[in-house]
């Protein structure tokens, strides 16, 4: 790089074919071709390093040793997600960049000590090693039943996440992930519930749909993380701890998402977006609410109601 920027400034006053031609050059070279610092453990191709502790956090589990996986996003300047590699995402199906399982072999709730407790490479205590053209990360952490494939399971810990992270090139950038205790352990989260109608009537699923296929709530969080801190988070209702079924009482449905983190550091409360799908059934393929802000203490419901229409 330095050679061909050399080249550029001896050649300014030529024409501009010239010109055009070196400028071309330069653009070509690999940007992890401009980078000679590389993170530990670490290669040239992909010398940056992105990894940390991962634990349970408050009440009855605070500091376990936990199943979970791990999906890490990565992003270029450009922000397009890439492959650790640097190589462009192109299957909408692959889903994250990459996935982290630690301890896929243990059991909720996990164990007090012992077992992995970083994540970053998949299947030990390795980080993860990068691109020097990634230059964002953003993780979600999901409690998991033992196995790779096996579902999401809540019963004792919610999910979590941690957002836009930049990342320092050729180093080794350190994020410490935690999965939140349930306050029926004595931890502290909350729940957001409420009604849902389509055009102020309760919404009917195809006959080969159930209604959590049809209604899908995801939880953000607005405020970053910290030292201190747990971002909450939620990717959709997960049985039993979240539902989505038709009330009883009203022509509307019922909808509940819970495992929310409850406040960070200190905090009575954390403040979260919520965007609610409908798909198929309410008047186009997929119909979206969003809410900007709600706030979730520890233990409580905050009831917000989506009102769909065509």
């Amino acid at each position: 790089m330095r050679l061909l920027r050399a080249k550029n400034r001896r050649f300014m006053a030529m024409a501009g074919a010239v010109i055009l031609m070196t400028s071309t050059i330069v653009t070509a070279v690999s940007t992890s071709d401009a980078y000679a610092d590389v993170a530990p453990g670490c290669t040239a191709s992909q010398p940056t390093a992105i990894g940390g502790p991962i634990y349970g956090y408050g009440g009855d589990y605070d500091g376990w040793t936990v199943h979970v996986q791990v999906g890490i996003d990565l992003t270029n300047a450009a922000g397009i997600k890439i492959n650790p590699d640097g190589s462009p995402v192109q299957n909408p199906t692959q889903g994250y960049s990459y996935n982290d399982y630690v301890n896929p072999d243990l059991a909720q709730p996990g164990q007090a000590t012992g077992g992995d407790r970083t994540w970053g490479h998949r299947y030990n205590t390795d980080y993860l090693c990068v691109s020097a053209d990634a230059v964002e990360a953003f993780m979600e952490v999901y409690p998991k039943d033992p196995g790779d494939t096996q579902p999401t399971d809540k019963t004792y810990f919610g999910e979590a996440a941690d957002q836009h992270r930049a990342l320092t090139i050729g180093a080794t950038n350190t994020f410490l992930l935690r999965i939140p205790t349930q306050a029926a352990y004595n931890g502290n989260t909350g729940a957001i519930n409420g009604y849902v109608t389509y055009n102020g009537h309760q919404i009917k699923p195809p006959p080969d749909h159930v209604l959590e296929e049809i209604i899908k709530p995801k939880v953000w969080p607005n405020d970053p993380g910290s030292a201190c801190g747990v971002q909450g988070f939620s990717a959709g209702p997960v049985p039993p701890v979240d539902d989505v079924s038709p009330s009883s009482t009203m022509d509307a449905d019922y909808y509940v998402v819970g495992g929310l983190a409850g406040g960070q550091c200190g905090a009575s409360t954390q403040s979260y977006r919520m965007i609610v799908h409908c798909l198929s059934v309410c008047g186009m393929p997929d119909n979206v609410v969003s809410v900007s802000s709600i706030n979730v203490g520890n233990g409580t419901r905050p009831r917000v109601d989506i009102s769909f229409t065509s």
